[in-house]
């Protein structure tokens, strides 16, 4: 059977042009031996930086609402100048059509929210997500530049939720639409604590651990 690996990045992982080169180099080294799968979060402060968006929506201030957008549009657009020296230039500017796409998309969200002045769970899982698109199309692009046979899946379609629009997982830590896969970490805290997190994660564990055994 051939072997498959999951990599995961976290936001600070891909928080610039220089980091996601190191992403790449990764990748490139563990395709080289087997299937890999790349998980990525959004760039480093992007969640966060949508999450305000959504609130001074919600509150009627257009204009830091508008800031933004502007600044998810930016910071994007910046990382893609960085790396667009290895790029050619159709795919270039294809990746640039698909980050203002996003930006977009962002600008309609908010103003939905505005105009409503509330902001649904599902509005802002769909808000969310575009951080984890951004920092997909970016990196897919890179990985394309160095060679890498590589498909990107819209987790919108692969990743089908029930219940909470913003979780992965059920209540058992099976991740929605993988068969067989489960998630055991600070991840699928529904809110960080504000303690550390360490003692939480390993109880997570022993949760999932019981849960598994009790099953069979």
């Amino acid at each position: 059977m051939e072997s498959f690996r999951v990599m995961k990045f976290g936001g600070t992982s891909v928080a610039g042009a220089e980091r996601m080169r190191g992403v790449a180099t990764l990748v490139a080294a563990a395709a080289a031996e087997e299937r890999v799968g790349v998980v990525a979060s959004a760039v480093s402060g992007v969640t966060d930086l949508l999450l305000q968006g959504l609130a001074h929506a919600a509150a009627g201030r257009r204009e830091e609402a508008s800031a933004a957008v502007e600044r998810f549009r930016e910071l994007h657009r910046g990382i893609a100048a960085e790396l667009g020296e290895a790029l050619a230039a159709p795919r270039r500017e294809a990746l640039a059509a698909q980050l203002a796409a996003f930006a977009f998309e962002l600008e309609e969200i908010l103003n939905g929210v505005a105009l409503l002045g509330d902001c649904s769970p599902r509005v802002e899982a769909r808000a969310i997500v575009l951080g984890e698109r951004a920092s997909c199309a970016l990196l897919y692009e890179l990985f394309a530049a160095r060679g890498l046979d590589t498909e990107a899946l819209d987790p919108r379609q692969v990743l089908p939720c029930a219940g909470d629009p913003l979780a992965v997982t059920d209540p058992s830590a099976r991740v929605y639409g993988v068969a067989g896969l489960r998630v055991a970490d600070a991840s699928i805290m529904p809110s960080v604590p504000c303690a550390n997190t360490n003692i939480p994660t390993i109880m997570i564990g022993e949760k999932v651990a019981a849960t598994i055994l009790a099953e069979g």
